[in-house]
């Protein structure tokens, strides 16, 4: 862990801490766009912004940058919904409804607005010490690297495949054995032969250099998931005048709607690369796509009802959600719906 700047009594220090790596979209812009918009609404003030950055490498423990966050050592983070799932589960209901969208210019921001309609979600940022700024992403749209080819939902039977552990019953009803990782295993499961494949975006594929182990690469349309946002420590946001909370919170827009549009070229650029690698990239046929979506379970349905009965509105904010998305994405390629009264 390395921890960049000092302290000035002559301005508002704001830390922040990153866990994304250098290269990521998400990275580059905290800089361009959240800091500086940041820094620009607060020039000239009585106390005028000066940051300093905490970077989170991958020896960290992955909720790290949450700890940095909620203990108050760092001001700001950008967080991922991986990193506490089932504390964020509220949140998760990209990873409930695949198949729907991989547009990440879409379904980042659509659960971006969603955080501001329904007060279960900022409870659940509150849950962890934490006060939601904005600048919701989602990373492009998933895939699946495999050790050898898959033509059809066939070949997947007996295999044993990793991914997030949001997303593990994507393989629900595919013959395949899920099992749940990240990017601290799936390498190695894929270097000793533990697993036959990874369902994750494209660009930590890349990054991982997975494609050397899985070199055959399936798009299904499993579509884009939201990843996260930038989130202020609680206690520290609350103290701070209105005109710093809304410069942190239009700053963290602005940083939305950028990382938003950089996040499908990114993934693209990550395929490209690995492709020119030699690895073998597949569009599964749609009628496979589609029978992939029929038989999973009712994950949309499951993922309400565990809410609606926490007393939280899942049924609502998947209606919510899914018209949303709908409604600027197309008709999904299966319609999840919330559970029937």
């Amino acid at each position: 862990m390395m921890v960049c700047g000092g302290a000035s009594a002559a301005t508002l220090d704001i830390t922040l801490a990153v866990d994304e790596h250098d290269d990521a979209p998400s990275t580059q812009l905290l800089a361009d766009v959240f800091e500086s918009h940041v820094t620009a609404a607060l020039d000239g003030s009585s106390a005028p912004a000066r940051w300093h950055r905490i970077a989170v490498t991958t020896a960290d423990e992955p909720s790290s940058v949450f700890d940095l966050v909620a203990s108050g050592d760092a001001q700001v983070a950008l967080v991922s919904l991986t990193r506490h799932p089932w504390a964020l589960y509220p949140l998760s209901v990209s990873y409930a409804t695949p198949f729907s969208c991989g547009d990440p210019a879409i379904v980042g921001p659509t659960i971006d607005a969603m955080n501001g309609t329904f007060d279960a979600l900022d409870l659940a940022w509150a849950s962890l010490g934490l006060d939601y700024l904005g600048g919701g992403y989602a990373e492009g749209s998933y895939l699946l690297a495999t050790t050898s080819p898959v033509e059809t939902l066939e070949d997947l039977n007996g295999k044993v495949i990793s991914a997030p552990e949001l997303a593990v019953e994507w393989l629900q009803g595919t013959g395949a054995t899920a099992l749940a990782g990240d990017a601290r295993t799936f390498d190695v499961g894929l270097a000793t032969g533990k697993i036959d494949g990874v369902i994750t975006y494209a660009a930590e594929m890349e990054r991982l250099s997975l494609d050397s182990h899985a070199p055959y690469l399936t798009d299904a349309g499993l579509g884009a998931v939201y990843e996260g946002g930038l989130v202020a420590n609680r206690a520290w946001f609350e103290r701070q005048r209105p005109s710093v909370q809304i410069a942190l919170q239009e700053a963290a827009k602005a940083f939305g709607i950028a990382v938003g549009n950089a996040e499908a070229d990114h993934g693209q650029s990550a395929i490209d690369a690995m492709v020119n690698r030699g690895a073998r990239l597949h569009r599964l046929y749609d009628s496979e796509r589609q029978y992939w979506a029929d038989i999973l379970p009712d994950l949309a349905g499951n993922w309400a009802f565990e809410l609606d009965v926490r007393n939280m509105p899942g049924s609502a904010m998947l209606t919510d959600y899914v018209a949303r998305v709908e409604d600027r994405c197309g008709e999904p390629m299966r319609a999840w719906e919330a559970p029937q009264p």
